[in-house]
């Protein structure tokens, strides 16, 4: 695959992510999963042989020696040209858009392994870089949080093992690499054009740096992994609710207690991304306080190509996990608990200035659990 094919797969894939997005609002939901599939399929076969390019330090030296200056020159004008590129973002997002989707179709099961999928290409990916990046952060991982993500990476591997899944309603594009375009159906309202063709190949020596493919940083991954960790969460908390808490396949505790202390591993939890959707600043004016990626367009997965920085403050997301945690611990009648992470999360957010109606509404849910409790005093306080 050379860049002019590399290129156009992306283009046909953002085609396919958006046409996904258009089905799933007008429910349309099979429609809307075949495209996202197909989409992640596309995704993935870039990020594959991105990650087969030898580095820049090697296959600079053999370019030079081949073409000579002036073809590196060519290349590095392509690669100003084209605005960077962040596969680990669109793949994990788009999976987690696909489990979006299953849950609309009622099949828990896909839903709970696209965000196991989402989760283990991000805990791999963090593995394989540790360069730093403009706004000052690293995709690389402390030490904590390395142990962490070992510790959630084993359980998916666990639960997999465990479980025994027919594979008919749900295909993992790591497990179906093949045949990428051929997969695409007449019907999925694709412009030709966008569809590589070996004719229109050019012989350009494949160097890494001219794809222009940026990773993650450590925020940023962080954030998208504890929001699968949290939608597991939210998938066995609804099966707790409709079934009984003796007939949920996994505890939502534990994936909400994973995200949590997935998050808390990273020393410093504020940041800067140059990606809109990722931000959790209300006043950015971007309007995402929450991740919301089964509703993302292709172009909000995309790097600012304008420099414009948005902020991220892990801090928030700890909060708004606490106070989730609180409304289970309720409903189990362990009222201890819940007092224990909502005072957690009013403390939190008090340090944070949030808005007065987050506030509100954490001291109300205090109030009623200390009045539950018969701490008649604590709960006129509140």
């Amino acid at each position: 695959m050379n860049l002019i094919i590399f290129t156009e797969r992306l283009k046909e894939a953002s085609v396919l992510h958006n046409i996904a997005l258009i089905n799933k609002r007008t429910q349309n939901y099979q429609k809307s999963n075949q495209c996202y599939q197909q989409a992640v399929q596309l995704y993935q076969s870039c990020y594959d042989h991105y990650n087969s390019i030898p580095d820049d330090d090697v296959a600079n030296a053999a370019e030079l020696e081949a073409n000579g200056a002036q073809q590196q020159h060519q290349n590095h004008q392509r690669k100003s040209s084209n605005p960077p590129i962040n596969l680990e973002l669109k793949i994990s997002q788009t999976y987690q858009s696909m489990a979006k989707v299953y849950e609309c179709l009622n099949d828990e099961m896909s839903s709970v392994r696209a965000h196991e999928d989402a989760i283990t290409l991000l805990i791999e990916g963090s593995n394989d870089d540790g360069n730093d990046h403009e706004d000052g952060s690293s995709s690389s991982q402390e030490p904590r949080q390395r142990d962490a993500a070992m510790h959630v990476d084993m359980n998916m591997n666990m639960k997999r093992q465990q479980r025994a899944v027919d594979d008919k309603s749900y295909h993992s594009p790591k497990k179906n690499p093949s045949a990428i375009h051929g997969n695409i159906s007449p019907d999925s309202v694709m412009d030709p054009h966008l569809s590589p063709s070996p004719s229109r190949s050019t012989a350009t020596a494949t160097i890494k740096s001219q794809y222009n493919i940026v990773k993650l940083t450590t925020h940023e991954r962080t954030r998208i992994t504890s929001v699968s960790l949290t939608s597991l969460a939210h998938l066995y908390f609804r099966q707790e609710c409709n079934q009984g808490i003796d007939h949920v396949e996994e505890d939502p505790l534990r994936y909400y207690q994973e995200a949590l202390n997935f998050l808390k591993t990273v020393p410093n939890p504020i940041s800067n991304t140059y990606i809109s959707a990722l931000s959790n600043d209300k006043g950015s004016g971007v309007g995402f306080h929450r991740i919301s990626s089964g509703n993302e367009s292709d172009a909000n997965l995309t790097v600012s190509s304008f420099g414009k920085a948005y902020a991220i403050d892990l801090r928030k997301d700890i909060a708004n996990i606490l106070v989730e945690m609180g409304t289970l611990y309720k409903r189990r009648k362990d009222h201890s608990s819940a007092i224990k992470v909502l005072e957690q999360a009013r403390d939190m957010r008090l340090l944070l200035n949030s808005n007065i109606n987050e506030q509100e509404m954490i001291e109300s849910s205090l109030g009623v659990t200390y009045e539950r409790m018969g701490a008649y005093g604590k709960a006129f306080t509140c």
